[in-house]
C-alpha cells in the first residue's frame, strides 16, 4: 500500500512539474513573441521614417536644382536652353516642357521603398489670407454645403482671427468670444498651416466631416490663381463658369499636354474664360504642398515648402509639417511612374522608379 501511495505521489508530482514547465514555456513563448513583434514594429517604423525622409530630401534636392516648366518640375538636364538663353526673356521660353516632368497637380507617385507622395502647386488653391472678402473662398464653402449666412460668419471670423487688431467685425469674433467659448485666443496673424482652420471660431463645426476634403483645396498663401495646369477639379468648380464637361476636357488635355495661354484653355474647354491678367497664369507657384504616405497606413504627412527666390535663408524653406488622417479614396489612387532616366541624374537614388 505504501509503495502504491508513493508511486501515486510521484506521478502527481511529475504531472505538476510537467504542467508548470508547460506554463513556463508558454509564458516564455508569449513574451518572446511580444518582444519580437515590438522589435519588428520598431524596425518598420525606423524603415518608414528613413524612406519618408529620403523621399522628401530627394524632392527638396530636385526643387532646388531643377527648373519648373508648364508641366511641372523637370527631372532631366536642360538641353534646349543655354545659360544665356535661360536668363534672356527675349531669346527662348524658360518654361518650355521637356517631357517626363513631375506633375504638380496632386498626381500620386511611388517614392523610396514603400512610400507614396504627391506634389500640389498651391498657387491655384483657394487662399485663406482673407482681408475683406474672398469670392473663391465663399464659393468653396458653398460647395461644401455651408449656408450663405454661415459663410458670412465664417469669413468674418477668419478676418478677426488674422487681423492685427482686437476690434470685432460684424458677425465676427475677437478675444472675448473665444475666451467665453473656452477656446484659444486669436493669433492676430495669418495662418501658419491649413489645419489651423480648426482654431477659428465656427469653422470646425460648420464643415464637420467635410473639413479634411476642404483642407485639400486651400492654402495659407494668397492662392486664387487660375493655372489650369494644376487647378484641382473642385477648384475649377469654384470658378463659376465651367461646366463638368469642360472640366473633364481640361483634365483629359493636361494628362499629356499643357496650357500656355487663355486661348489654349478656351479651345480645350470650349468656353470663353474671363481674361483676368492678374489671376491667370500657366507657370507653377514657388509654394508647393507635398503629401507623403504609406498605402498600409491611414496617416500621411503634409509639408509646405517654398523654393528660391522666395526663401530668404536657403534654396528652400519649410513652412509647415503636419500629420493628418488620409482620406479613404486615396487608397484607390493609381500610381504614376516618372521618368526612368532620373536614376542616371540622381546617383544612389531609386526615387521615382516606375511602380511595379
Amino acid at each position: 500500500m505504501k509503495s502504491r501511495a508513493q508511486g501515486g505521489f510521484v506521478l502527481v508530482a511529475t504531472i505538476w512539474v510537467l504542467a508548470a514547465m508547460v506554463l513556463f514555456m508558454g509564458y516564455v513563448a508569449y513574451w518572446s513573441a511580444q518582444i519580437q513583434d515590438s522589435a519588428l514594429r520598431q524596425a518598420e517604423s525606423v524603415r518608414w521614417s528613413f524612406e519618408q525622409q529620403s523621399t522628401m530630401s530627394t524632392l527638396v534636392y530636385l526643387g532646388a536644382t531643377r527648373r519648373m516648366s508648364y508641366a511641372g518640375l523637370t527631372l532631366g538636364e536642360v538641353t534646349s536652353l543655354t545659360m544665356e538663353d535661360e536668363f534672356n526673356p527675349f531669346s527662348a521660353d524658360p518654361f518650355v516642357t521637356m517631357g517626363g516632368e513631375l506633375r504638380l497637380d496632386g498626381t500620386p507617385y511611388q517614392g523610396l521603398g514603400g512610400t507614396r507622395f504627391s506634389v500640389q502647386d498651391t498657387g491655384p488653391l483657394v487662399g485663406l489670407k482673407v482681408v475683406n472678402s474672398s469670392k473663391r473662398l465663399e464659393s468653396l464653402l458653398r460647395h461644401y454645403e455651408v449656408s450663405g449666412r454661415e459663410v458670412r460668419r465664417l469669413i468674418a471670423a477668419m478676418i478677426d482671427y488674422t487681423d492685427r487688431d482686437d476690434t470685432r467685425t460684424l458677425d465676427g469674433y475677437e478675444s472675448r468670444g473665444y475666451e467665453a467659448n473656452g477656446q484659444l485666443r486669436p493669433t492676430n496673424r495669418f495662418l501658419v498651416s491649413p489645419s489651423q482652420v480648426s482654431n477659428v471660431m465656427g469653422w470646425d463645426a460648420a464643415l464637420g466631416d467635410r473639413l479634411p476634403d476642404f483642407l485639400d483645396q486651400v492654402t495659407i498663401h494668397p492662392g486664387n490663381k487660375n493655372n489650369f495646369n494644376t487647378l484641382t477639379p473642385v477648384g475649377m468648380q469654384t470658378l463659376g463658369y465651367l461646366e463638368n464637361s469642360s472640366i473633364e476636357r481640361i483634365l483629359d488635355h493636361r494628362r499629356d499636354a499643357v496650357f500656355k495661354s487663355l486661348g489654349d484653355v478656351n479651345r480645350v474647354a470650349e468656353v470663353v474664360v474671363p481674361a483676368d491678367s492678374l489671376l491667370f497664369t500657366s507657370i507653377p507657384d514657388p509654394f508647393l504642398r507635398v503629401r507623403i504616405w504609406r498605402p498600409s497606413s491611414r496617416q500621411e504627412e503634409w509639408i509646405g515648402i517654398r523654393f528660391t527666390p522666395l526663401s530668404g535663408f536657403a534654396p528652400w524653406e519649410i513652412d509647415y509639417r503636419i500629420n493628418r488622417q488620409r482620406q479613404p479614396e486615396s487608397t484607390n489612387e493609381a500610381l504614376k511612374p516618372a521618368d526612368e532616366t532620373l536614376a542616371a541624374n540622381i546617383p544612389q537614388s531609386v526615387l521615382f522608379r516606375p511602380a511595379l
